[in-house]
C-alpha cells in the first residue's frame, strides 16, 4: 500500500526556515504574507488550495490559529498536520510554551522578521502607507490604534547572518517606533523545533502538533490547551 502524498501550504514568512527541511517529492505552496492581516480571507484561501490538490495527501500547514483565520477549514479527503501554536511567532521560537513564557515576561512586544521587514509589513512602512491614502493626522491615529500599546520592538531571526541583514532593514523602524511611542528595541535567535516536527511530523501524539483527520472541520478548540493564553486579534 503507498503512503499518501505530501504536500505543504505554508506562510511565506517561513519559506527559508522551511525549504532545508522539505522533502524533494514534497508539494510546496507558499501564500502571500499579507494573509496574517486579513484572517477572514486565510481559510477560503487555504481551502481553495486543499480542493486543488489532486489526491488525497498529508498537508502540512504552515500557520497556527492566526486569528482564527484557519477555522472552518476542511480536511476533505486529506489529513492536514498543523503547529499547534497561535501563530508564526510561537513556531519561531520553538513551542507555544515559549511564546507563553515570553509573553508573559514582555506582552506588548511586537515581533519582527527579515520577511516581514522586505515585504512592507512594518509599522514605519504602514505609517507612510496610510498618510498616503488617508493624509498626516489620520494616519497617526491609526497607527496609533494598531501599535501604541506595544512596549518592545523585537527583531527574531535564525542565524548571526539573518540577523545582520535584518538589523539594517529595522533600524529606521525601531528608531520610529522609539520616538514615536518610547518602544525598546531588541533581538532574539529563533528555534526552529516546532518547524522541524511539523515537517518531519513522525509522531501524531505529539502534542505540539495537530492533527486533523480527513472528514473534519477545523475548529478554534483544537489548538487551545488550558493553559492557553487568551487569543490575540490577529
Amino acid at each position: 500500500m503507498t503512503s499518501p502524498a505530501t504536500a505543504v501550504l505554508s506562510c511565506r514568512v517561513l519559506q527559508d526556515l522551511l525549504e532545508p527541511l522539505l522533502p524533494d517529492e514534497a508539494e510546496v505552496t507558499y501564500l502571500d504574507y499579507g494573509l496574517h492581516t486579513r484572517p477572514v480571507e486565510m481559510a477560503p484561501t487555504l481551502q481553495r488550495h486543499l480542493d486543488a490538490l489532486p489526491e488525497p495527501s498529508t498537508v502540512l500547514v504552515g500557520y497556527g490559529l492566526c486569528g482564527n483565520g484557519v477555522v472552518g477549514v476542511e480536511s476533505g479527503p486529506h489529513t492536514l498536520v498543523f503547529p499547534r501554536t497561535h501563530d508564526c511567532i510561537g513556531m519561531m521560537l520553538g513551542s507555544q510554551q515559549r511564546y507563553e513564557e515570553e509573553f508573559y515576561a514582555e506582552p506588548g512586544t511586537y515581533y519582527l522578521t527579515r520577511g516581514w521587514l522586505e515585504s512592507g509589513d512594518d509599522p514605519l512602512t504602514t505609517y507612510h502607507r496610510y498618510e498616503e491614502d488617508y493624509g498626516t493626522v489620520r494616519a497617526e491615529r491609526l497607527i496609533d490604534k494598531i501599535y501604541g500599546s506595544y512596549r518592545r520592538l523585537r527583531v527574531i531571526a535564525f542565524s548571526e547572518e539573518e540577523m545582520e541583514r535584518s538589523r539594517q532593514l529595522a533600524a529606521p523602524v525601531a528608531q520610529f517606533c522609539r520616538d514615536r511611542w518610547g518602544m525598546a528595541y531588541d533581538e532574539y535567535l529563533g528555534d526552529p523545533t516546532l518547524l522541524e516536527k511539523l515537517i518531519g511530523a513522525a509522531d501524531v501524539d505529539d502534542p505540539d502538533l495537530l492533527v486533523v483527520p480527513p472528514g473534519t472541520t477545523v475548529t478554534q478548540e483544537m489548538f487551545l490547551k488550558d493553559e492557553d493564553l487568551p487569543l490575540r486579534s490577529g
